[in-house]
């Protein structure tokens, strides 16, 4: 009898050193397991964010070999570094990298696709046309943008622009214009009247030109030439929340002076910002 107890028990702790070793061997077999996942995880996961604060130079002089495994875009993204702007498709895929980068680590989820769906005119309910005041309220924001501008101690460039063409400056629809790209705040609205004439009288000089829209006629022969060359488009078609799209193209010849560019950039823009449709939508 006490050879058959002891048998048992001694049966039983076999068994249970038996399975005590298995679950051992099992938990140790997990356990190298994670660590070689956690090695092949941590050799294939990207390199921490980029610092928001920096600078573009400074975002691609971040973004190393290490990051990209084929030579080309690295040599790509070494090339940006003192360029404008992209010269070629890989280089613009960089930047656009780059900025979505930017985007992620400064938009939260919602924003993001927000700013996604207004860039590509994805359902236009979400991009609505701004409507204007109604009409017994407009010559309230008019007054008031006037004693806003009263309060600006230096704007020469305005005055002069006044002076030359008093009927013009002081014109509802031009007024109109100014503020609903503010969205009708008239303090931001008359620092932007006013800085508008500060810039146009550095692009196009003095003159009747500051009293009334630019001409093409307006525009030199090297303006022009920046014009014909095709860097600047606006396409024929709107997109889907109804904006016009102005597109660059920066491989198509380059201006004689970045004058030359914004002297044209200002004559299209002027353009699409005659229609009161396009000043409430905007363009993309």
């Amino acid at each position: 009898l006490l050879l058959t107890f002891f048998g048992s028990l001694f049966s039983l702790s076999t068994l249970l050193a038996v399975r005590s070793l298995c679950f051992v061997a099992s938990v140790t077999v997990l356990f190298i397991q994670r660590v070689k996942m956690e090695n092949v995880i941590y050799r294939r996961s990207p390199s921490p964010p980029l610092p928001s604060s920096s600078g573009p130079s400074s975002l691609i002089t971040t973004m190393m070999p290490e990051e990209v495994e084929e030579p080309s875009i690295a040599t790509a993204t070494r090339a940006l570094l003192g360029k404008e702007f992209p010269e070629t498709e890989l280089e613009a895929d960089i930047v656009d990298r780059i900025l979505a980068q930017e985007l992620r680590e400064t938009l939260t989820l919602e924003e993001e696709e927000q700013v996604v769906k207004e860039v590509h005119g994805i359902l236009p309910n979400q991009v609505p046309m701004f409507e204007d005041p109604p009409t017994e309220f407009i010559p309230v924001y008019l007054e008031q943008l006037e004693i806003e501008l009263a309060k600006i101690p230096h704007k020469e460039a305005y005055e002069q622009a006044k002076y030359y063409n008093p009927e013009y400056i002081q014109s509802t629809n031009f007024r109109l214009m100014v503020l609903r790209c503010e969205r009708f705040n008239v303090q931001l609205a008359a620092k932007k009247l006013v800085w508008h004439f500060v810039v146009k009288k550095e692009l196009f000089g003095n003159g009747d030109i500051l009293g009334r829209p630019v001409k093409l006629s307006d525009l030199s022969e090297d303006d022009m030439a920046t014009m014909r060359s095709g860097k600047l488009q606006l396409l024929p078609e709107r997109d889907t929340a109804g904006r016009p799209v102005l597109v660059l193209f920066p491989a198509l010849g380059d201006a004689k002076t970045p004058e030359n560019f914004m002297r044209a950039c200002w004559y299209i823009i002027s353009c699409i910002n005659e229609e009161e449709e396009n000043q409430r939508k905007g363009f993309v």
